[in-house]
């Protein structure tokens, strides 16, 4: 069992936690045009409880994904299936979502509307499709499956 793409997640992980991190306390910078939706979206508190939640959480997989690493055998096998699970679930839900996110982005400029006035924003969808690239990448490299068993087991 190998973990090559763990440290891509791991850092992934981090570089997202900080992101949400920095919007929950407001931060705005690199938004271009869209600081007005982003002032309107930060009057409301489930925003930055939003953010703050998301940014736990990632900060949380990062450090589990480090403290249960392949080439650390402390790790129990209780703990590697669940973090198997937590893997492909946010591995699914970040390839949707940014699936979607890129999706709506390409329909936009070629319909010529939307704000892309920001490499921020334009970055922000394919991050998410990115995401769910590695941590999918992640939970492939580091699942072993025995020989013979159905896909998934």
């Amino acid at each position: 069992m190998t973990g090559k793409w763990t440290p891509a997640a791991i850092v992934w992980a981090g570089l997202f936690s900080a992101l949400h991190w920095w919007w929950a306390v407001g931060g705005r910078s690199g938004l271009g045009a869209s600081t007005s939706a982003a002032d309107a979206a930060l009057e409301t508190p489930w925003f930055a409880a939003y953010n703050l939640g998301v940014a736990l959480a990632s900060a949380a997989l990062a450090v589990w994904l480090w403290r249960t690493r392949p080439e650390r055998r402390a790790d129990t096998i209780g703990a590697r299936s669940r973090l198997n699970w937590a893997l492909v679930t946010v591995a699914v839900l970040l390839v949707a979502r940014g699936g979607v996110g890129v999706c709506l982005m390409l329909f936009d400029v070629l319909r010529g509307e939307g704000d892309h006035s920001s490499l921020l924003l334009v970055a922000i969808e394919p991050y998410f499709l990115l995401g769910g690239l590695i941590l999918g990448f992640t939970w492939r490299t580091r699942h072993r499956w025995p020989a013979g068993a159905p896909l998934g087991t």
